[in-house]
């Protein structure tokens, strides 16, 4: 009986290795099979993306770049290094800060690409610089570089690093010079026959006048911007006494436009310097509403009643008690508004307003140094014009 079991085992022994050589053949035979099945082909194979040897890639910029801009940077290091730690890229310690991100024209390849680069608009572009790789983050002025590192903090959240490392991209800022101004405002900015004219829009016949015979029309602030940028005034619809918590206010918000005649022509800028009736109108009881949130409403209707509008919004200059601790909380909620609705901001307290201070009754018309005469127009005017100048150019 145990010879007979001992042969049937030894007949499966050698059954499973006849199995085991039939399939799985020689070297030679799965060389010359997958050689003769090969598909004949004349095209070139695609170029491989060649993976950095570093995680590590350092950030530079010029030495003059904004503040805005070396703020952006330190909160992107973080992402940037959260997003390398995701992908499989094997660190060589000699090299390991050779990688770089460059931002705006720092170095010889990233100022050659600056130079190439139309006004407003930035590009985002990988190259290699020996064994190095540098992502260019470039744009042909500071505010066209800050929105182009915008763009490469998206891409990174978007791309895989590898894709990032081919990417080659140019946009535009769409921007553009003011050619149809409108104006909102208080008594600072009315003028008769303007501020108060239904030829301009039919809302403005009953509007409130401070200005008579005190300034020339062209010594108005407004009128300075106009000629400076050559631009044509498209509604001065500013309203004496007004403030941002009435609901005329809002009202005249959306009435910025021209509509003589039954044509209708809207503004491609709107220039807002309103917020100082508050200052004395926020008194007694009940409390009048917040003034962030009002004049933050007037904003909001702007940019929806003219959505391809340009919106610069000016800080406040003092005037007799609406100085110091009285005026600095109604700034800082322009700011603020400004900052939350991503429209631009004019901050004439802090460009001119010390200034302005030290001079009031040089600079004012009235006993109460609060209106500004023609002097003092005219430094509200080139300050205003010269911001919306820098704003385009990127200066």
């Amino acid at each position: 009986m145990k010879r007979i079991i001992a042969g049937i085992l030894l007949l499966l022994i050698l059954s499973s290795t006849v199995s085991c050589m039939l399939v799985l053949p020689s070297s030679k035979e799965t060389a010359e099979s997958t050689e003769s099945k090969a598909p004949e082909t004349t095209e070139a194979p695609a170029a491989a993306v060649v993976m950095p040897k570093a995680k590590e890639f350092s950030f530079v910029y010029a030495d003059d770049a904004s503040e805005e801009i070396k703020d952006f940077v330190g909160d992107l290091r973080f992402t940037v290094k959260m997003e390398l730690l995701k992908v499989d890229i094997p660190i060589n310690p000699e090299t390991a800060t050779a990688h770089q991100i460059v931002i705006g024209g720092c170095g010889a390849i990233a100022t050659e690409v600056q130079e190439s680069l139309e006004l407003n608009t930035y590009t985002i572009r990988s190259v290699t610089d020996g064994d190095a790789w540098k992502i260019l983050v470039v744009g042909n002025n500071q505010r066209s570089t800050l929105a182009a590192l915008e763009r490469f903090e998206e891409l990174l959240r978007e791309k895989s690093w590898k894709e990032l490392l081919e990417v080659n991209i140019t946009e535009s800022l769409g921007l553009r010079m003011p050619k149809k101004i409108s104006i909102y405002g208080d008594s600072i900015s009315t003028y008769p026959n303007v501020s108060n004219s239904s030829l301009y829009n039919s809302t403005l016949s009953g509007q409130v006048v401070w200005y008579g015979n005190q300034i020339a029309k062209n010594q108005t602030w407004w009128s300075i911007v106009l000629e400076t940028l050559n631009a044509k005034l498209c509604v001065d619809n500013a309203y004496s006494g007004d403030y941002t918590y009435s609901e005329y206010a809002l009202n005249r918000a959306k009435n910025l436009h021209r509509d003589f005649g039954g044509k209708i022509e809207n503004p491609d800028t709107i220039i807002v310097y309103f917020g100082i009736n508050d200052c004395w109108r926020r008194v007694g009881t009940p409390a009048p509403k917040d003034f962030v949130g009002c004049y933050g409403d007037l904003i909001r209707a702007m940019k929806e009643t003219y959505p391809d509008a340009q919106i610069f919004c000016c800080t406040l200059l003092s005037g007799y008690t609406y100085q110091g601790d009285v005026l600095a909380p109604y700034n800082r909620g322009i700011r603020q508004v400004a900052k939350a609705e991503d429209v631009y901001l004019i901050d004439l307290d802090q460009m001119i307003g010390a200034e302005y201070l030290a001079n009031l009754s040089e600079l004012t018309v009235d006993k109460e140094n609060f209106h500004p005469n023609a002097d003092g127009m005219k430094m509200m005017g080139d300050t205003i014009a010269a911001a919306i100048n820098a704003w385009y150019y990127g200066e």
